[in-house]
């Protein structure tokens, strides 16, 4: 016993050492069943410090570290449901070595991260959706919170630089700044689309990388708002930008009165000891702030975006404390910052309601095509009426009737085999269409945006193989499940010279399709429409010149709810329409009048997609409606041309391009300007409204209180304005809500309702006109719209 119970002992030792052993071990083994724990560890900054906009692409910078003695090579796949509730596999191959930190950057398309929206992993040996990848990270997901603001990114020496703006927020706007370092800024023009503007202030420029500084060139053009400041520092800080810059470097000065910036600040400043401001030569732009011959502030036009110089430093005193500062700069970036309340009432915040909208015009794929309803109907009536009666009446001379139950069937089926083949007619390839929007700036820049649709019989896996990166979104189609899934369905790889989209699992006889973001267009590829302007007896022309790469068809000149037909264009031909006068307000069914539906149903609608594309591009803010639309051109082209492999091949492909240009809101017609109704938005200096709501069409439902407002004059010091009009586009028919005109010449504020006087009456010095409205009731009110005309000054 006593052997025995010695026995017995080592080995209940180290069973119980072994089990100690194993409990130990169980959480780490737990964990890395998990995914947790999986050899690679995740460092991730969202957006802008955590800031970005719905619905617009922005960046998520992704650090991986492999904690592993091997080197790990796969794919890392950032998984996210899209708006239109796809999840979509953005994939990006990636080679691992131990212990080095692997920095990468994927672009979301402005969809909100969270546990229940998105998944991150690493797939060792490459991505296989039916593979279980190394979780990434804690949690194994991406959180991150949105942001409804107006985006400044500032890249400064000082990160202190427009802490000021935020003031204005109390004025009813809604402005969030945000401290970059110049590697904040990404390479790819896409991922700054939730940034309204960016700053760069007294911060050299001249080593930034190329692709950085292109992608900052194409976003201006595309939208954005580049503002170059610096003072003493402004010859480094735009040296990287001097193609854009509205003014050349050419040293400093010391200024010593500051009436210029009082009068558009609306504050007193003292300059005890001067202010540097940097001296140059001004390019391009309009001077919006001008003390004495020194330009202080200008704007230049740049695609559809601006480009804002300013000639002092906005982060040293007297600047930086002034309280005057967030009004100057409400006035200068008053192109695209508006109160909360106006740019409601103003119709903005359709943002994507196009790529929705063209969901439903990819589907019209014109290859396609229903067939013959008389001929299907005339084979089954041969097959009823003439073939069955002759079968029998055949069989029954040659007394073959047993044969019946055999011919019977097998023609039958030779019968609808015929059906099918002929009704499937067009159905029996691969093809793809394209539906792209070119936008021309008033300065010829080309911005392109379009969705394209693959209708594939076979099913199956299908891939889309661009030549160049694309910021691509995928549209789902009638299978989506809700939430988050791991089939891998569709799959996007993104590549410095390419883009492949996949979609598996496809059904036979589907369609898949994806839309492209708004992208910057080389000059070469699109060409430009050109437009100039002449006076017919008082009547404004737009003479309009065919000069883009391609002929034109169905040239209309659409404005204020009306379209005017200037035919066929092609290359290099020119035609002329009259410029409408009055303003309009409403819905305006584009589509409707410039491609006429069918007047009967046997009718082919060979325009469809023109007219649904019209309809979709010019109605896409808050359900149609537009205020003070201004004026464009529209044509239209069409071609055949390939623009990406459908399963590494080309296909038959059928394009359509809607091609936009802006028209100048100001008509300068020789040394006449005109500003129409519309051209010029309003800046809150005063808000004191309890209560405001919008319906998106120009109007707003308000409470009691007071607010003020300033229009900014175009080019006010090289225009000598002689008249001035003031329209409601409804009527100022609230009793309640009393409308002023401060008259600069008096000092006083005087109500409107009479005949005005000379424009010079009213003009402040900073080249504005200051309107004042006084609620005393809850109503419903109309935003002013003021029209001027004067003549161009000799310089």
């Amino acid at each position: 016993m006593r052997g025995e119970r010695t026995y017995r002992q080592p080995f209940m030792a180290r069973a119980a050492l072994a089990l100690i052993v194993f409990l130990l071990a169980w959480p780490a083994l737990a964990v890395h069943a998990d995914g947790e724990g999986s050899g690679i560890s995740l460092q991730s900054t969202i957006g802008f410090q955590g800031g970005y906009k719905d619905g617009r692409w922005y960046p998520a910078r992704l650090t991986l570290t492999n904690d592993t003695d091997d080197t790990l090579k796969g794919d890392l796949v950032l998984s996210y449901i899209n708006g239109d509730n796809v999840t979509t596999n953005s994939v990006v191959p990636l080679e691992l070595p131990p212990g080095s930190p692997v920095q990468v950057t994927v672009g979301v398309p402005g969809v909100i991260l969270n546990k229940d929206s998105n998944r991150i992993a690493f797939y060792e040996g490459g991505y296989n959706e039916k593979a279980k990848g190394r979780q990434l990270g804690e949690r194994g997901y991406l959180d991150s919170r949105n942001s409804l603001s107006y985006m400044i990114g500032v890249v400064s020496r000082d990160p202190d630089t427009f802490n000021f703006m935020p003031q204005l927020n109390q004025k009813g706007y809604d402005i969030a700044v945000y401290p970059l370092k110049p590697e904040d800024l990404p390479d790819e023009t896409e991922l700054l689309d939730s940034l309204d503007v960016i700053v760069i202030n007294d911060i050299p420029t001249g080593d930034w990388s190329e692709s950085r500084i292109q992608a900052i060139r194409d976003w201006v053009i595309r939208g954005g708002t580049l503002v170059l400041s610096g003072g003493a520092g402004y010859e480094q800080t735009s040296r990287a930008f001097a193609e854009l810059a509205p003014v050349e470097a050419g040293g400093t000065s010391q200024l010593t009165s500051a009436l210029a910036l009082e009068s558009a600040g609306g504050e007193s400043l003292a300059l005890p000891n001067g202010l540097t401001v940097s001296n140059g030569k001004a390019v391009r732009g309009t001077a919006i702030v001008v003390e004495g011959e020194v330009p202080l502030a200008v704007s230049a036009e740049q695609g559809f975006g601006q480009v804002v110089y300013a000639a002092f430093d906005p982060s040293l005193e007297p600047m930086a404390s002034w309280a005057g500062s967030s009004l100057l700069w409400a006035k200068l970036l008053s192109d695209t910052l508006m109160p909360t309340s106006v740019n409601a009432a103003m119709g903005s915040g359709g943002y994507l309601n196009q790529y929705w909208q063209l969901n439903n015009i990819l589907d019209l794929f014109p290859s396609i095509k229903q067939p013959e309803l008389l001929l299907l109907i005339a084979m089954l009536g041969i097959y009823i009426l003439v073939i069955a009666p002759m079968l029998y009446i055949v069989l029954a001379k040659a007394d073959r009737r047993e044969w019946a139950w055999w011919l019977i069937p097998v023609l039958s089926i030779v019968m609808g085999v015929t059906v099918f083949f002929i009704g499937s007619g067009d159905k029996r390839s691969v093809m793809s269409h394209t539906v792209e929007i070119v936008e021309i700036s008033g300065d010829g820049h080309a911005v392109i945006s379009g969705g394209t649709g693959i209708f594939t019989p076979a099913g199956g896996t299908v891939t889309a193989l661009f030549d160049e990166a694309k910021p691509i979104r995928f549209y789902g189609d009638n299978g989506m499940r809700n939430g988050l899934n791991s089939n891998g369905h569709y799959q996007l790889w993104s590549g410095d010279a390419e883009t492949k989209a996949v979609w598996k699992g496809v059904p036979y006889w589907s369609t898949r399709k994806l839309w492209t973001d708004r992208q910057a267009a080389p000059a070469e590829e699109t060409g430009t429409l050109d437009v100039s302007y002449k006076d017919d007896n008082g009547t404004s022309k737009a003479i309009v010149t065919n000069n883009t790469t391609v002929d034109l068809t169905n040239v209309h000149l659409l404005a204020q709810g009306s379209s005017t037909s200037i035919g066929d264009l092609k290359k290099g031909e020119s035609g002329e329409a009259v410029m409408p006068s009055m303003p309009a307000q409403g819905y305006f069914y584009y589509g409707g009048s410039v491609f006429p539906h069918p007047t009967n149903n046997r009718q082919v609608d060979e325009h469809r997609r023109q007219r649904e594309l019209l309809d979709m591009y010019f109605n896409r803010f808050n359900g149609g409606v537009l205020q003070a639309q201004q004026p464009v051109i529209v044509g239209f082209s069409e071609d055949h041309a390939n623009q990406y492999l459908v399963d590494g091949a080309k296909v038959q492909s059928d394009n359509l391009r809607m091609w936009v240009k802006e028209l100048e809101p100001v008509i300068q017609t020789g040394g006449r300007v005109h500003v129409p109704a519309g051209a010029m938005s309003p800046i809150m200096t005063s808000n004191t409204i309890q209560s405001y709501s919008s319906y998106g069409d120009g109007t707003m439902q308000i409470g009691e209180g007071e607010m003020e407002m300033e229009y900014l004059l175009p080019n006010g010091f090289g225009v000598a304005y002689d008249k001035l009009d003031i329209n409601f586009v409804n009527g100022n028919s609230n009793p309640n809500a009393v409308w002023s005109i401060w008259q600069e010449s008096t000092g006083q504020w005087v109500e409107l309702g009479g005949k005005l006087e000379a424009p010079a009456a009213y003009l402040t010095p900073a080249q504005s006109i200051r309107l004042k409205m006084v609620s005393t009731s809850e109503g419903t009110i109309w935003l002013p719209q003021l029209t001027l005309e004067g003549e161009v000054l000799q310089p």
